[in-house]
């Protein structure tokens, strides 16, 4: 079958116009997936900086959970090391007080406690207390001012050896 030219022009014409709307079609649906593309990669971009700051927060309370179970147990062991001293002396059982908040603790007037407990390689703790009677504002002043002599007397030494030379 043969077609005449004009037949055949009008034919193109046609095919040319629906590829115009097939490509006009397929623009638009492009412009809607580059927009939506985009409000995902916004709505991405906004969750993915959601997870990294809750994983630093959650690195930070993991770091402030260390620190406060490590503050605790040195407490404890503090407190049994000072347990084990009222046991072996002859002191009047410890007072139970109320804890954390208004904790007011007066060990002794006349006393200072120093409590140093060391976790050991094998589990143990050894504790070491220091008790040191309270010195009286009077007498720390004394100390220093022997102290204050001291360092006085030394170069005092050195400016009247020289003078008398």
């Amino acid at each position: 079958m043969r077609y005449s030219k004009p037949q055949i022009i009008t034919a193109l014409t046609t095919i040319v116009k629906i590829q115009e709307k097939i490509i006009k079609a397929n623009a638009a649906a492009a412009r809607i997936y580059k927009a939506e593309l985009k409000e995902t990669i916004e709505l991405y971009d906004r969750a993915m900086e959601n997870w990294l700051s809750a994983v630093d927060m959650i690195a930070g309370y993991e770091k402030d959970k260390k620190i406060i179970w490590a503050e605790r147990n040195d407490a404890i062991r503090d407190y049994n090391a000072i347990h084990q001293l009222a046991s072996h002396a002859a002191v009047p059982p410890l007072r139970h007080y109320d804890l954390p908040e208004n904790m007011q603790l007066d060990p002794s007037q006349e006393y200072d406690f120093n409590v140093k407990s060391t976790l050991m390689e094998s589990g143990r703790v050894r504790n070491k207390l220091i008790v040191s009677p309270k010195s009286l504002p009077t007498q720390d002043f004394k100390k220093k001012k022997k102290k204050r002599k001291k360092r006085k007397s030394k170069y005092g030494d050195l400016f009247k050896r020289r003078k008398s030379k």
